[in-house]
């Protein structure tokens, strides 16, 4: 028996990081958010946009993320961070891919606003809260770190890469093609994201009623 425990503990911390790599993943895919900034000074004159106009879409955004985020942490209690990531995974990506497919202000403020704003709230609101109860709380404040990281970064890589797609391809198939990586990504993702077993006890953790 000593050697099954043994052999299972590598195995144990093994899942944890996978589950922080995969967390980080999904919340670095978010950031197609911040792609907006590049989008909206490419609006060609043609669409009919007022400044106001060009703004709305990412505010609402934002809005709906906040609020979302609290719907994704009780879904996340009740059906589990894999069907919760997944799920935003399909809103944030559809409401990309769909506005790609439009010119109205309103339909994007639908689409990348209501439709994407509610994909980032549910995913953040499941891969950090998922690691941490991987590791001893002695680690939570890294594992939180790496996990937020991700979205943090997302402006890293999607500002250069939008203004490069645009630039060759126009503003609606650059948002088409970052939809569908979005949903692809983030939904692979959300596969290996699992909460620990009942009665899960993290590596490292400190004996219960030692003194702290």
């Amino acid at each position: 028996m000593a050697k099954k425990s043994s052999g299972a503990q590598p195995a144990v911390r093994d899942a944890g990081w996978l589950v922080t790599a995969s967390a980080t993943g999904a919340l670095l895919a978010l950031g197609v958010l911040y792609a907006w900034s590049v989008v909206k000074k490419e609006i060609p004159d043609a669409w009919g946009w007022n400044s106001s106009q060009k703004t709305l879409p990412y505010s609402v955004a934002i809005v709906m993320f906040s609020v979302m985020t609290a719907v994704g942490g009780r879904l996340q209690d009740r059906f589990g961070p894999r069907v919760v990531v997944s799920a935003g995974g399909v809103f944030a990506g559809v409401g990309v891919i769909l506005s790609s497919m439009t010119t109205s202000p309103w339909v994007f403020t639908l689409t990348f606003g209501v439709l994407l704003g509610t994909g980032i709230g549910f995913v953040y609101a499941s891969g950090t809260p998922t690691a941490v109860k991987w590791f001893p709380a002695k680690r939570t404040g890294l594992i939180s770190g790496i996990v937020v990281a991700g979205f943090g970064m997302g402006a890293a890589w999607v500002a250069p890469l939008a203004r490069n797609l645009i630039a060759s391809h126009g503003v609606q198939t650059t948002l088409l093609w970052l939809g569908i990586g979005m949903l692809i990504a983030i939904v692979g993702f959300a596969q290996f994201l699992k909460v620990p077993p009942p009665g899960y006890i993290p590596p490292g953790s400190a004996p219960a009623g030692s003194a702290t």
